[in-house]
């Protein structure tokens, strides 16, 4: 199964298993139509499918609560802090035209719209606020940033695993 993390359990809460669940996903509102969860630990080892009985929004919070039948105490929810939840990628919620998965994006191919010059590989998405920020690794290892708007970013192939950028003016001068 291909899979991608939507969370990161954060340890126990309250004396009943509660357990403190960091979103990291966009729609964290997803956990609350979830029936379990799907455990791993970080290099992608199964390690169990965990019942939900319940997940508490906290809004303004980084996190929600999760809670299942089989996790009663603190300990049992501590032995389960550090481990990924992960989803199958048929499971994410559709986008929009022009929106992508960072999952996707990573390892693409940048070339300069203009001249089709490769520039290196997308390896990291910087969010930032606003727009988030793209870092290419040169063929040299050295690593640039560019901006993710529609005015740097000319085209997104995922089947080819291309990515054609219009950088501006003295970007990395």
């Amino acid at each position: 199964m291909h899979s991608v993390v939507v969370g990161v359990i954060l340890g126990p809460h309250g004396i009943r298993g509660g357990m403190r669940l960091l979103a990291l996903t966009d729609v964290p509102e997803r956990f609350s139509s979830m029936k379990s969860l799907n455990l791993y630990r970080k290099n992608g080892e199964f390690v169990r499918q965990l019942p939900l009985s319940s997940v508490r929004m906290l809004p303004g919070k980084p996190h929600l609560l999760a809670f299942s039948s089989l996790v009663t105490t603190p300990e049992e929810a501590k032995t389960l802090q550090g481990l990924e939840v992960r989803v199958s990628k048929e499971d994410r919620p559709p986008l929009e035209e022009g929106e992508f998965w960072v999952e996707d994006l990573l390892g693409l191919e940048v070339i300069h719209g203009e001249t089709r010059e490769p520039l290196g590989t997308l390896c990291n998405v910087l969010p930032t606020g606003a727009s988030d920020v793209y870092v290419l690794r040169t063929p040299q290892g050295e690593e640039r940033m560019f901006p993710a708007v529609r005015s740097v970013i000319l085209d997104v192939d995922l089947d080819r695993r291309i990515m054609s950028i219009c950088p501006p003016e003295g970007l990395w001068d």
